[in-house]
């Protein structure tokens, strides 16, 4: 990682006064949110002119992390696209590869792919597609992570600002589980731990992001592992298809399903959960697992997805029947 900080730092003290757009993934995370933020504060001191932008709008929950900085939503800003043409450099966080690109709107996928200048700063496991510099490292908890050390190498009085703490704790905290994932390290919790002393509040982190469900989704939990959770011995897996009428009858966002992948990794020989949604005619596929169960390369090899190791997503463009059929074949073969 030693190399990857002196290759950041020497590109930003070599390309400064530049305009930079940071963007992220669709459906931005926490990991997403907390590492824009984190870079828009580090492009700032190096005499960087930076803004965000997030091919769509997140959780209102997690907006909190923002602030009044200059955030841009892709697909409610009409005037977005020709301020990113004028930009000098691209910054890519949280995401890298090819497949991700391809989900995004065809006039950001456009901009992205032809950008004069790119940096790339993610830890997913699929290599990156592009970048004139790629600080690329699978094996970090989270994108957060990466910056954080970098900051605690290069510019650690950005460490004084309880704004960027708070994006960087954000993103580890959510990106795993609040530290329940198998790839969580020591460095994480040395991260947490001096983040907590400098003043983050990981019981108010935590209130805003996991104690947010409404009556109303409390009762869709309830239907959901009654009428909609299976759980196929044969391939230790579990899953949950959910389709487009509880969407409308319970006001429900993609989010809002991820309280079910906790119940699906409770039970104790279950190693992954999928989350089967529907949309556009095809099936949408969030895998979860544990035990370092790796469901990126499940959802690269046979769904035309990816992610990290025990968190990935992919597509399927077959029945549901013909989806979940397939879906216990892979498990089966797995064991």
């Amino acid at each position: 990682m030693e190399k990857n900080i002196s290759l950041l730092d020497h590109f930003l003290k070599n390309n400064k006064n530049k305009k930079v757009a940071i963007i992220s993934h669709y459906n931005p995370d926490g990991d997403a949110l907390g590492s824009a933020v984190a870079m828009y504060h580090i492009f700032k001191l190096y005499g960087y002119n930076a803004f965000i932008v997030m091919p769509n709008r997140p959780e209102e929950k997690l907006l909190f992390v923002y602030e009044g900085l200059p955030l841009f939503f892709f697909e409610e800003h009409d005037d977005i696209i020709e301020k990113m043409e004028q930009t000098d450099l691209l910054c890519w966080v949280d995401f890298s590869s090819k497949t991700i690109i391809d989900r995004m709107q065809p006039k950001l996928q456009s901009i992205l792919t032809q950008s004069k200048m790119t940096i790339v700063i993610d830890h997913h496991q699929e290599k990156p597609y592009k970048g004139d510099l790629q600080i690329w490292i699978p094996s970090a908890e989270s994108t957060t992570a990466i910056i954080y050390h970098f900051i605690s190498n290069c510019c650690k009085d950005l460490l004084k600002n309880n704004h960027l703490r708070q994006a960087l704790y954000l993103g580890l905290a959510t990106d795993t589980c609040f530290f329940k994932t198998s790839n969580v390290t020591p460095f994480a919790h040395d991260m947490a731990s001096e983040l907590i002393k400098l003043g983050v509040k990981p019981h108010i982190i935590h209130e805003k992001i996991q104690n947010s469900f409404s009556l109303k989704k409390i009762r869709f939990l309830g239907k959901a592992l009654s009428h909609y959770f299976f759980y196929y011995e044969k391939g230790r897996m579990c899953y949950f298809f959910i389709n487009q009428k509880n969407f409308q009858n319970f006001q429900l966002k993609k989010s809002d399903l991820r309280v079910l992948i906790t119940y699906g990794l409770s039970i104790k020989e279950a190693l992954w959960v999928t989350i089967i949604t529907e949309k556009d005619g095809q099936f949408l596929l969030s895998f979860r697992s544990k035990n370092n169960f790796n469901v990126a390369n499940i959802a690269k090899k046979f769904f035309h997805g990816g992610g990290h190791q025990c968190a990935a997503g992919g597509i399927s463009k077959l029945s549901i029947n013909a989806t979940i059929s397939k879906l216990k074949t892979i498990s089966e073969s797995t064991f």
